[in-house]
């Protein structure tokens, strides 16, 4: 995603260079100005996908029809973008199972899950369903952070 602006794998490195020699006061201050930072640039990419979504539908998908759903999607960017950060955050302080099981298994299992709860085969159902899950699996890693 072009919002994180490489801030996924920069987190990590930085957090992972600081927490081994123990300067958390480094560490909170890269993941918090990271943090910030994707927070902005991912909600500007959002808020743009989503009042363009028109337009995007028609001239770049060929599927005028699919503007609702492009703009549920555009919503999903923005946790999805935090989730990533902060998972590699995670993974930085020596919290790789946990990084990596939220971000490339909670995400997908929950996904399936709401869309099994809501038992509809319609595709506003599936993007809905991995909305939800883009908002939970997003506050396990923020909480995740502050506890650990």
């Amino acid at each position: 995603m072009i919002g994180k602006l490489g801030f996924d794998r920069t987190v990590l490195r930085f957090v992972a260079a600081y927490s081994s020699k123990n300067e958390w006061g480094m560490v909170k201050a890269v993941q918090s100005f990271s943090f910030n930072t994707v927070l902005i640039f991912t909600s500007l990419m959002s808020l743009l996908l989503f009042v363009f979504a028109a337009p995007f539908s028609k001239y770049v998908l060929n599927h005028e029809e699919l503007t609702n759903l492009v703009r549920v999607f555009s919503i999903a960017i923005l946790p999805l973008a935090l989730v990533q950060n902060t998972c590699e955050s995670l993974k930085g302080i020596r919290k790789i199972q946990l990084g990596i099981f939220l971000y490339n298994t909670g995400l997908p299992f929950l996904a399936t899950l709401f869309f099994l709860i809501f038992a509809s085969k319609n595709i506003a159902t599936s993007v809905t369903s991995y909305l939800l899950a883009c908002v939970l699996i997003f506050a396990a890693p923020y909480f995740a952070w502050k506890f650990f």
